[in-house]
């Protein structure tokens, strides 16, 4: 990703690519079409021009791409998506973002070009809308529905043919696993209780539009180290609205705008359980935890405390002080607590939900465990409060119509 491709596999493979989109819009689309490809090749020129501005302010590109982190996940894209969108912000036309796996249809862009042009047409400087998976059926199509429909993961609540649970898959990774749509059910249900609802939030991969400031403010890579602003973009969306810069009613969600969504058109696999429980899992905990922190208990209209910190900063330059950590601190267990409780029911003592059960048993109700947990949490908003502006030059200068960068 910081790099251009420098063999000779991957520079055919971009070509290849390449060309297969061009062959296939050439065959499809009745009007001209302009296509533009965007690998590593072509984000290689400007990420050294990047590294050498960055080095020039004293800091390392990878610091500002990565948070305090030191690896790239799977929604890494949206880093060349933000480089996309901050060079087009002058073009005065629409970026809409779709996952590979999202089947895009005429209608419902249509319907996101139309939310668009209304905003634009009201002066509206910050908008973040996009539209829903909400395709299936539920009651026809119970299984593609939970895996699909929904902007969180589910994949891993799932059992193997003899009732094996997750920890069969690092042996058997091809193992095919079958969803539980009954313990899954009860999953979503409960996670307005730990996080956001799952319905109703903004979700990248279905048309997501995000309007010029916006995504100059605050882009993914303005993060905190465990990059987990952007697991959930609903997140990032709470952010605005604790910085007033949406109202909680603002557009979220363009519902005629709906998108056929396959995250597993061969199936669930071991792997897939896998990677759920190395990668997706503690990543969702923690955006639970975020999460609490974005708005008051039970009410989206009252900035929570780490809203509010990131205004302060901007606005005076001061950082959390130690006792608001501490609150924070009490805040954040309150709601792991919560995780814990619900995870660990025994309803999910079973082989598909075994794999958020033994995290609730052995990760978050062990204390030392918890506390881990706890420490890397708080440390991350302690300490990179300050980098979700000021190492991007980011001031608050509400009278020239949000923040600028300089």
């Amino acid at each position: 990703m910081c790099g251009s491709a420098d063999s000779t596999e991957d520079a055919v493979l971009e070509v290849q690519i390449q060309n297969g989109i061009r062959q296939f819009l050439l065959s499809k689309c009745k009007t001209p079409t302009k296509f533009q490809f965007v690998g590593l090749q072509q984000l290689g020129p400007l990420l050294e021009q990047l590294k050498v501005l960055a080095k020039n302010k004293g800091f390392e590109l990878q610091h500002l791409l990565l948070g305090g982190g030191s690896q790239l996940f799977y929604d890494c894209p949206k880093v060349p998506e933000a480089f996309i969108r901050i060079a087009r912000r002058h073009k005065k036309s629409p970026v809409f973002r779709f996952d590979a796996d999202v089947y895009v249809d005429q209608n419902s862009v249509q319907n996101l070009l139309k939310m668009y042009e209304d905003l634009v047409k009201e002066n509206k400087l910050y908008f973040f809308f996009s539209g829903t998976y909400f395709f299936h059926d539920r009651r026809k199509e119970p299984v593609e529905f939970y895996l699909n429909d929904y902007s969180v993961r589910t994949h891993f609540l799932s059992k193997g043919p003899n009732g094996e649970d997750y920890k069969s898959c690092v042996d058997a990774p091809h193992l095919k696993y079958e969803l539980d749509v009954e313990l899954t059910a009860k999953f979503i249900n409960g996670l307005p209780l730990i996080g956001a609802a799952p319905a109703g939030q903004p979700i990248s991969g279905a048309g997501l539009c995000i309007s010029p400031l916006a995504i100059v403010q605050l882009p993914p890579f303005a993060n905190m180290s465990k990059n987990i602003v952007w697991i959930d973009d609903s997140i990032k969306r709470y952010l605005h609205e604790g910085l007033k810069d949406l109202n909680a009613d603002d557009p979220s969600v363009v519902d005629s705008a709906k998108f056929r969504q396959d995250r597993y058109p061969a199936g669930i696999f071991g792997k897939d359980a896998n990677w759920a429980y190395e990668n997706y899992i503690p990543r969702l905990i923690h955006g639970c935890l975020i999460h609490s922190l974005m708005h008051a208990p039970g009410n989206p209209a009252i900035p929570g405390p780490y809203a509010v910190a990131a205004q302060t900063y901007m606005c005076k330059n001061e950082k959390p002080a130690i006792i608001e950590l501490e609150s924070w601190s009490d805040i954040a267990k309150e709601r792991i607590t919560k995780i814990a409780q619900q995870w660990g029911s025994s309803v999910y003592n079973t082989p598909a939900g075994k794999i958020i059960y033994d995290i609730a048993q052995n990760e978050l109700n062990i204390t030392p465990s918890a506390q881990q947990l706890l420490d890397d949490f708080l440390r991350d908003p302690s300490k990179e409060i300050g980098q979700l502006c000021s190492k991007h030059g980011f001031k608050d200068d509400r009278n020239a119509g949000g923040y600028i960068a300089y």
